[in-house]
């Protein structure tokens, strides 16, 4: 849409807490990792971009209260991926901030790489004006 209003950021949220199982991180060898049944929803963005990092936060507070009214996802949380986490197995749906230079970003690449392989769902959310998807020439 062109706009976020209430009613997108409810289905967003009907869509992300849907069929998840809470669980817990663990640190070993200065990476944070989450235990099998970790949640599912996590939000991509590039971490050295304040403005990637400062919209990932901003689409977080948006959901948060929303999915903590919800029946099925009452006391479910949709977490930022860090810098220096992997992202985990068990995620089903991801929502990438868009923003130039990201997908050049090895830590997104990486964490969209394993997303592809948990067969995670993705929400792009474009956060700058500028952002244009990749084309072919993007890959050479």
């Amino acid at each position: 849409p062109a706009a976020i209003t209430n009613n997108c950021m409810v289905q967003l949220v009907n869509t992300l807490v849907r069929n998840e199982d809470r669980g817990s991180m663990q640190i070993s060898d200065g990476k944070v990792r989450s235990t099998e049944s970790a949640l599912g929803s996590w939000i991509l963005c590039d971490q050295t971009s304040t403005e990637a990092a400062c919209t990932a936060c901003i689409v977080q507070k948006l959901i948060a209260p929303l999915i903590a009214s919800e029946g099925q996802g009452k006391g479910k949380v949709i977490h930022i991926l860090a810098l220096n986490m992997q992202m985990p197995s068990s995620a089903h749906w991801v929502v990438v901030v868009c923003t130039n230079g990201a997908l050049e970003c090895a830590h997104v690449a990486d964490a969209l790489l394993a997303a592809g392989a948990a067969q995670a769902n993705f929400i792009p959310v474009i956060a700058e004006s500028a952002f244009r998807f990749p084309t072919e020439a993007f890959y050479s």
